[in-house]
């Protein structure tokens, strides 16, 4: 318990797409920032599992931005040739937890437009044998 789990988020500017490297900056307008929609989910002994909501203070930023008014919201800063940011998920009960995109639809970081096009881009979580959710246990 009150252990920390740490979340980056890390994409090149630059990206292959069938062979063709497209600046997803610029497709969307010199946008500077990416955001991540996730949930905190609890497993519980029944079916499904609990939506955790948390408040500012459980979640610790080391760079980009992050909201907790209804997911959490994760923004990532371009710097460079990433868009990039990190933060910390403050931990206070042991249990089965997990993290998925918002409302479990498949995980998308989506660009910030300035231009009217619509940018996201289906990702998965690193480390993890689920593309669409990381799953940990707090002891």
């Amino acid at each position: 318990m009150n252990d920390t789990i740490w979340i980056k988020t890390e994409v090149p500017v630059n990206l292959d797409y069938n062979g063709e490297f497209i600046n997803i900056s610029e497709v969307a307008g010199n946008s500077d920032r990416l955001y991540a929609y996730l949930d905190l989910y609890q497993q519980t002994g029944f079916e499904n599992p609990t939506l955790l909501s948390l408040s500012p203070d459980e979640v610790i930023i080391r760079e980009g931005e992050a909201s907790t008014s209804s997911a959490l919201i994760a923004t990532a800063f371009l710097n460079g040739q990433n868009f990039q940011s990190e933060f910390g998920i403050v931990l206070k009960q042991s249990g089965e937890f997990f993290i998925s995109s918002y409302y479990e639809q498949p995980l998308n970081l989506f660009v910030d437009t300035n231009n009217g096009v619509l940018v996201y881009l289906l990702t998965t979580f690193k480390n993890s044998d689920e593309p669409d959710l990381f799953r940990f246990t707090v002891e």
